[in-house]
């Protein structure tokens, strides 16, 4: 589980999903992820999966209702003429219109059934689970329960693995050991500029100490630039 709180973690949702990685980001509203990558955040595009439970923010329950869609439903409207007094009416006239609606209001999303707890304190327990809303990408949005982990035995029984205390990472000989932050597994790694001609080549020799056995890069520019003060 990783909490909605590292910097830099709009861009590497991104590349995880390269490494097979999968990350289980929390947030109480969505006003928290604005706040800390801005209106243009990619963090709810880059998940496939999003739950949400009953929210007390008007802003993340009109988002959730929006990502919910419309539906269309009917109206009836009914039309009355004549005297009031009469007990039976002169004339009526009923239409039927095709009205928009969101499948979800926000009010409706901020009144979903919340789950039943009992007990206090450090003792306080769910019993009963609330209603959620689940949205996956290229699906119908489904209105679920939540799932009660601790009731379900396979999720139960991984609830108790402790978690890990040594890291590993993946080598050319399989699975090894992790290195410590500060030590790379090259000792010592290629260089990364190669020279590409004789002038190149004499200006690294110049900055690795070294005398060069003909004139070097550094002595050429200044024969120039002595040159250009003579003109």
């Amino acid at each position: 589980m990783s909490q909605l709180c590292w910097h830099g973690g709009a861009d590497a949702l991104s590349y995880m999903a390269g490494y097979g990685l999968k990350a289980y980001l929390i947030t109480q509203d969505i006003r928290q992820i604005v706040d800390e990558y801005g209106p243009n955040e990619s963090i709810v595009s880059n998940c496939h999966v999003r739950a949400a439970y009953a929210p007390n923010q008007f802003d993340t329950a009109e988002l959730l209702s929006k990502m919910t869609g419309t539906k269309t439903i009917q109206k009836a409207t009914f039309n009355f003429s004549g005297s009031r007094l009469a007990p039976i009416a002169n004339h009526m006239s009923a239409t039927v219109d095709q009205v928009e609606r969101p499948l979800v209001t926000p009010d409706e999303v901020m009144r979903l059934k919340p789950p039943q707890k009992s007990g206090e304190g450090a003792n306080e327990r769910i019993t009963t689970p609330g209603d959620m809303l689940i949205f996956v990408s290229g699906q119908h949005t489904i209105y679920g329960t939540q799932i009660l982990y601790f009731t379900d035995p396979v999720l139960n029984q991984r609830a108790t693995i402790p978690p890990p205390t040594k890291f590993v990472a993946i080598g050319e000989a399989g699975i090894e050991p992790q290195l410590p932050p500060d030590r790379t597994r090259n000792v010592i790694s290629r260089p990364e500029f190669v020279p590409q001609s004789p002038m190149e080549a004499a200006f690294v020799t110049e900055l690795n100490g070294q005398l060069p056995t003909k004139p070097g890069f550094i002595e050429q520019l200044d024969l120039d630039l002595h040159e250009e003060r003579k003109d």
